[in-house]
């Protein structure tokens, strides 16, 4: 199964329309990279650049579509965002979304965006824990090609937490799949696009953001 676009074309706002598009190019983008294949957690598999790709692609959504306010705290704006993915409970080995919006934030996007991820933010982790992992995989070490997550319908959230704790290679931190992550933004963009209130609302303000 090729990369399926997400359909825009029904968007009338072209500066909408544009957001939509972006987001095709960069999941596009992140689709080769899984499709490519190298080795489970290698060096320089894609893991750093498919989860800044993936961290910006939410960043855009929460700015332009969804929530957009409040305007001066990306963060919370990422968090709300996170409301709308499905996902699993701590039994099922899940973070909260409020912990994945910090780590996607805090120690994703903003670090890896600048100087080389050298400004981490340690204070905000876990007593103890490290910088998450970002790994190619699942959980359970599973590893679906990128043509296998066109396909998933349902998340199957009881085998594959996007986010969860675990001890690695003798620290304990938050590990990230990117394989996860891909699917849960592609299936949020996909939902944004057709959700024809949301567009509504998300027009409104930015009439009121010019006007101010």
């Amino acid at each position: 199964m090729p990369f399926r676009p997400i359909r825009a074309e029904h968007i009338r706002n072209r500066e909408m329309r544009r957001v939509f598009e972006h987001a095709n190019s960069y999941l596009g983008d992140v689709y080769t990279l899984i499709h490519a294949d190298p080795g489970p957690e290698m060096s320089g598999a894609g893991n750093f650049s498919i989860a800044l790709i993936l961290a910006c692609v939410i960043d855009g959504l929460a700015t332009e579509i969804y929530p957009i306010v409040p305007v001066h705290d990306l963060q919370k704006r990422m968090q709300i965002l996170l409301e709308r993915m499905a996902w699993g409970t701590r039994v099922q080995g899940w973070v909260t979304r409020q912990e994945a919006a910090r780590v996607l934030y805090l120690d994703i996007r903003n670090p890896l965006a600048h100087n080389l991820a050298a400004d981490t933010s340690p204070s905000v982790r876990r007593p103890g824990y490290a910088d998450p992992a970002l790994v190619m995989r699942m959980k359970d070490w599973a590893r679906p090609r990128a043509p296998e997550l066109e396909e998933i319908v349902d998340w199957p959230r009881r085998r594959w937490p996007m986010m969860w704790a675990e001890n690695s290679h003798g620290n304990r931190r938050i590990v990230l799949s990117d394989l996860a992550l891909y699917w849960h933004v592609k299936q949020l963009t996909v939902e944004l696009a057709a959700d024809v209130e949301c567009l509504r609302n998300a027009m409104d303000l930015r009439k009121r953001r010019r006007v101010k």
